[in-house]
């Protein structure tokens, strides 16, 4: 298997901003209750807590595993197969955490019990998780892609660089050699000039 080298991802902000924001979006998807009315439950902040504790491990976990697929599969040279082998990881992956974490949270921590209808988290909770986890996948995958171009782009312009700034191989490689023609008993043939110490005329 091939090792690639690895991407270096500039989402330290993508990360502060998208892992509140993602939080917050999954604990107001679906729930009718007006904002005022949640402000003044402490449930509410619980829930806040829980999002972005578990949106920040499901995060990690995904760069993580982008960050080892990078090594091994290029999405430039084999797209299909990154494709395949990383939505299936990543995307069950994240599936088994999103499940274990949204029940231990409702059903353990918060003993919602028959408050917590099982129903939500495969009709709204878990569909909504995984779309977030296509969402953070496909912007990785782009910071991939154009990274990748950029770098060839940019040894393309220093390979045509160097070609202009070398000079070119015929006339690098070419040693002119002049030749005097002279009398060689019958015949004529040439000499080289490089092997000539002197020159003289006959009957001078």
């Amino acid at each position: 298997m091939s090792t690639f080298q690895a991407v270096r991802y500039p989402d330290r902000w993508l990360r502060l901003v998208g892992i509140p924001l993602l939080a917050i979006l999954s604990r107001h998807i679906g729930d009718p209750t007006p904002l005022y009315d949640l402000l003044r439950k402490q449930d509410y902040y619980f829930d806040l807590l829980a999002g972005l504790v578990v949106t920040t491990l499901v995060w990690e976990v995904n760069r993580r595993l982008i960050r080892y697929f990078d090594r091994r599969y290029s999405w430039v040279q084999d797209t299909f197969r990154r494709f395949i082998i990383q939505s299936l990881v990543n995307l069950g992956l994240s599936a088994i955490i999103l499940t274990m974490t949204i029940v231990l949270y409702n059903n353990v921590l918060m003993q919602r019990g028959p408050t917590y209808n099982i129903h939500f988290l495969f009709v709204i909770d878990l569909p909504l998780g995984l779309i977030f986890v296509v969402g953070i996948n496909a912007v990785y995958a782009i910071f991939n892609i154009v990274q990748t171009y950029e770098e060839q782009l940019r040894d393309f312009r220093r390979q045509l660089a160097e070609a202009r700034n070398r000079p070119p191989q015929t006339e690098a490689g070419k040693t002119v050699k002049k030749n005097l023609v002279v009398s060689k008993g019958s015949a004529m043939v040439p000499l080289p000039t490089d092997e000539i110490a002197y020159i003289y005329k006959v009957n001078d």
